[in-house]
């Protein structure tokens, strides 16, 4: 069982040092973001917000997509405790219900380039997002990920043994509520390809309370503070979650063939 837990892939990429980001006709933005962090002048976090705005989804793919205005408290959780926290995104997203010196919505200052984008990620002391592009860069800059409103476990996971993420409830047709990581391992496939459009008639998500962004959030951080060395908290998904009920899944399905059981390496 041991080794269908284990990521031979994970180990190989995170031996290898994350990329920075070049100078080379740059200048402006490395002049914007230096004059940046003097503003900032503490460490600070990147925080991304996934809505409809972006690409107009609102009705086709709204299950994606979080209301930014329910990350208040763990902005302000973040800020007492001397953390800046900068929103990344495009111009055309929601406007956030509160301002701070500390709390920056890069689109919506004098700063805003997809080169100062990278610059922040790479720097930041960890990344709060979505299922969403830029989870990828803070993936390829190797830092620490907390992932909210997650609305499927199969893709855009928590990938590193840094990595932390919560799942959106769902409530079920002729289902009902299912609200554990186990329960959507035994949903039909459906209700995990990203690429099946779900009906609301069909499928209800349940978008992150700011109660439960602001906990996982506040244990997100302690981890931090800790360098993730602590035991994980009963609630937020893990890669070591991922890999457990996975393995299980695959290996249930592989003994469950006979005479025409696929090769091994198939199912690795």
């Amino acid at each position: 069982m041991r080794k269908y837990q284990e990521d031979l892939i994970l180990k190989s990429l995170i031996s290898i040092n994350p990329p920075t980001v070049s100078a080379k006709n740059n200048d402006k933005e490395l002049a914007d973001f230096k004059e940046l962090m003097i503003q900032v002048d503490s460490k600070y976090v990147c925080l991304h917000v996934r809505d409809s705005g972006y690409f107009n989804d609102s009705i086709k793919r709204s299950y994606r997509n979080a209301d930014i205005n329910n990350y208040i408290p763990a902005i302000q959780m973040l800020i007492e405790q001397g953390i800046t926290v900068i929103r990344i995104g495009s111009n055309s997203m929601q406007k956030c219900n509160f301002t701070n010196d500390k709390y920056i919505e890069l689109y919506d200052s004098n700063f805003q380039s997809e080169t100062l984008d990278l610059l922040l990620i790479q720097h930041c002391e960890f990344f709060i997002g979505m299922q969403s592009g830029p989870l990828d860069v803070a993936q390829l800059f190797q830092k620490p990920i907390l992932i909210l409103n997650m609305y499927t476990w199969f893709f855009a996971t928590p990938f590193k043994p840094n990595d932390r993420g919560l799942l959106k409830n769902l409530i079920i047709k002729d289902i009902g509520e299912v609200n554990s990581l186990t329960k959507r391992f035994n949903l039909p496939y459906k209700f995990t390809d990203s690429v099946e459009i779900l009906s609301n008639e069909e499928v209800t998500f349940v978008e992150n309370s700011p109660f439960e962004i602001l906990e996982a959030t506040k244990l997100f951080y302690n981890e931090y503070l800790l360098e993730f060395s602590n035991e994980l908290n009963e609630g937020m998904l893990s890669n070591r979650d991922l890999y457990r009920l996975s393995s299980k899944k695959i290996l249930k399905n592989f003994l469950s063939f006979d005479n025409i059981r696929p090769h091994e390496n198939e199912i690795n």
